[in-house]
């Protein structure tokens, strides 16, 4: 097979008068690829200054938008700096509007659209002024704060807003919302459990009700049409639904947007649970509240002189206009966003019309975010923070295409940090070449738990490198297309919404074999990422859980549903102290779900990875290439983490060479692999993976390593020789 190699620029046009990059040894991350018959390097810009000939706008919170935006008399809101932008587009020097100090609260979201873009000659550059934080909010603060019961708390919503999912308070980092105690439908699947139903014609109505027991304490069922539901219906599925209606007469809950599975119970390990959130009665603990009647009620954690809802689900849109899969036109361009700090949207709710990803785990091109790219390229997000919302933080949507985002912090979000969606099967391969680089995610997930804080979905040629992961619920990296059999059943259930069902390209149903040249998920790289306490879900699963109805299983990297051909890459990661033991969750690192011709998973590390096994025993790697092509898992290296196995013996087309388990001693490396465990050595020396530094169990790792080298003739390298190819 002959190899092609090439080399891609990303934002190569960033190079400009305002924003002199270099593309020096000293500040780029080279990362090359070996999938499928393709090798590819990425050389990633990583300098950003700002020329001082650039046109300059001030903005201040204490500014005014009849202002010129000068030093002196600055503006005061997004809207009127893009505005005043607007006015001297067209020419040869960059512009860069720097916000001042202090909160910019957004009253409705902010469009930036075609004629808002920049060119190659000129960049547009939203930035904060050197040392200061500008913060980007559509929080308003509640006030009138009165005693409703012993510690709970009531006032009214601000004027304009009507309910809200979110809820914000300056001193504390999350508001958990009220949640009954968890019961288990009343019900159980003739078929034994949701999952085994999902494609059954008698079973569809069960996803738009649940039956609750007897035995369960259902919270005043008059304010029903406020609740939500959250249910836990299969290990890798957590939904949260709009209640319609409750009937206590039948104990019979109906939801507003029906479930990607059944509502119901299931048999042995699954269990299924579901709690009511949005209660008064729910109340129980210092932080939670709810929103009922136009009232807040609240046991505060922290007093309630700093409590804020949000007025947004989407605070600013990028977006190059029109419908989604067959937009054709020129795209938002040369835009950029430099030290600003993002909080306060709401959560979105799921819909019933809604395109959604696999298993439901995200929605498709929907208007939520706190930064949303659409039918967008040649973008960036840099030293930015994103943190305290209900919604995702960025999306990049459809069409998206050479978007850097680095040096960004995500934190206590109510979905994902980044979402990548592309197009529907059939309709292009558009959402591609972006990077996710020198980032940190933390907390994401606190009120959709099953979604990950990074989402590739139908997205190609992305490189997600150098980036610290910590304490995500389920997985921290998704990377999924469509599956051929499930293009055959698309037209099989009318409730079913995932995979993009309901966008894809009709002939591709009446001709699924073969339909995987449309998918668009391949080529993908994420490489030297560390991950802490991931998949290990949440609080709130531990009185629910047991071995027989275990917590969450998905895998702390998740990928199916390759395009024909096409390959995924994840080397050189480093897993550690992950404690899946409170939730029996079954902690796979890497789970190849199958549906793919092409995966590679090589060189990674893992140390201190404890997990429960109950009914099922997951190996340390599961890849499984049941299609044409083949998976690899090559020099892996995992201690002081007993799983049964390392390797899966039951999975399709893997291959395994040179992989250490250093606890079991099978496998025990080869000789052949010895530049590689070298190469990881010196990957685990301080500074060269992000996180602490040291890494906890990288002295370890190392010592076990240069133990293996040298029984197979080798040399320990030192912390001043590293890998070629790594240049920090």
């Amino acid at each position: 097979m002959k190899i092609k190699t090439f080399v891609f620029l990303v934002l190569v046009a960033y190079v400009s008068s305002a924003c002199s990059i270099a593309f020096a040894q000293e500040t780029e991350i080279r990362a090359g690829h070996q999938g499928s018959g393709e090798n590819r390097e990425v050389a990633l810009p990583l300098v950003m200054t700002h020329d001082p000939s650039a046109t300059k706008i001030y903005v201040s919170p204490n500014g005014d938008d009849a202002n010129p935006g000068t030093w002196d008399q600055p503006l005061q809101s997004f809207d009127g700096a893009r505005n005043k932008v607007r006015t001297l587009l067209g020419g040869e020097e960059d512009i860069v509007i720097y916000f001042r100090e202090g909160t910019y609260v957004f009253e409705d979201t902010v469009v930036l659209g075609p004629e808002d873009s920049g060119s190659a000659n000129q960049q547009i550059i939203y930035a904060a002024y050197p040392g200061e934080t500008p913060i980007f909010s559509s929080l308003v603060q509640v006030t009138g704060w009165s005693t409703y019961n012993g510690n709970i708390m009531q006032a009214d919503l601000p004027a304009g807003v009507s309910h809200v999912r979110y809820l914000h308070d300056e001193s504390e980092t999350w508001m958990k919302r009220s949640s009954t105690t968890f019961f288990r439908p009343d019900f159980v699947s003739p078929y034994g459990g949701p999952e085994a139903e999902h494609w059954e014609p008698d079973a569809q109505q069960r996803k738009t009700y649940t039956i609750y027991p007897s035995s369960f304490s259902m919270p005043d069922p008059s304010k029903c049409s406020q609740y939500d539901i959250r249910s836990h219906m299969t290990a890798w599925n957590a939904q949260v639904l709009p209640v319609s209606g409750i009937d206590v007469s039948t104990r019979r809950i109906d939801v507003t947007t029906p479930s990607h599975y059944s509502l119901v119970n299931g048999l042995d390990d699954l269990q299924t649970e579901v709690w009511i959130l949005n209660s008064i009665e729910g109340i129980d603990q210092p932080g939670e509240w709810a929103n009922l009647d136009g009232k807040i009620y609240l046991y505060p954690a922290s007093g309630t002189d700093d409590i804020f809802v949000p007025t947004l689900k989407e605070l600013i849109l990028v977006d190059g206009g029109r419908e989604g899969n067959t937009w054709a036109s020129t795209p938002v361009q040369y835009i950029h966003f430099d030290g600003i700090t993002f909080t306060g949207t709401d959560y979105r709710i799921s819909e019933a019309n809604d395109v959604m990803t696999q298993h439901d785990w995200q929605m498709v091109d929907v208007a939520e975010g706190l930064l949303r790219f659409r039918n967008a390229s040649n973008l960036s997000v840099r030293n930015s923070v994103f943190t305290k919302s209900g919604s995702d933080a960025i999306r990049l949507d459809r069409y998206a295409q050479n978007i850097l985002i680095t040096g960004c912090e995500f934190s206590y979000l109510g979905k994902g940090g980044v979402v990548m969606s592309g197009r529907g099967p059939g309709y292009g391969d558009v959402n591609k070449n972006n990077v996710i680089i020198n980032s940190h995610f933390n907390q994401t997930s606190r009120i959709k738990w099953d979604a990950a804080a990074v989402h590739l979905d139908q997205s190609s040629s992305n490189l997600i490198k150098q980036n610290y992961f910590e304490d995500i619920p389920l997985s921290a990296i998704i990377v999924s297309g469509n599956r051929e059999s499930n293009i055959a059943e698309a037209s099989a259930s009318p409730i079913n919404r995932d995979f993009h069902f309901a966008e894809i390209r009709p002939d591709l149903i009446d001709n699924w074999i073969g339909s995987s040249t449309e998918f668009y998920d391949h080529d993908n790289i994420v490489e030297e990422n560390t991950f802490r306490a991931v998949h290990i879900g949440v609080p709130e699963l531990i009185p629910a859980v047991n071995s027989e109805a275990p917590g969450f299983t998905n895998g702390m990297i998740y990928t199916t549903g390759r395009q024909a051909g096409g390959t995924n890459t994840f080397r050189k990661n480093y897993f550690y102290d992950v404690d899946a033991l409170p939730t029996y969750s079954h902690t796979w690192v890497i789970l190849g779900d199958g549906h793919e011709d092409y995966l590679d998973f090589y060189q990674n590390m893992a140390y201190n990875l404890q997990q429960i096994n109950g009914y099922e025993d997951p190996p340390f790697m599961s890849i499984n290439c049941n299609l044409s092509g083949g998976c690899r898992g090559t020099a892996n290296v995992i201690l002081n983490s007993p799983y049964s196995e390392m390797e899966c013996d039951y999975c399709q087309n893997a291959s395994y060479a040179g992989n250490i388990d250093f606890d079991s001693g099978r496998p025990g490396g080869s000789a052949s692999y010895v530049t590689e465990y070298q190469e990881m050595w010196a990957l685990l020396c301080p500074d060269n993976l992000p996180g602490p530094n040291p890494l906890p169990g990288a002295n370890a790792l190392q010592a076990a390593l240069a133990s293996k080298i040298s029984l197979f003739g080798g040399s320990t390298p030192t912390c001043d020789s590293l890998p070629q190819e790594h240049i920090p």
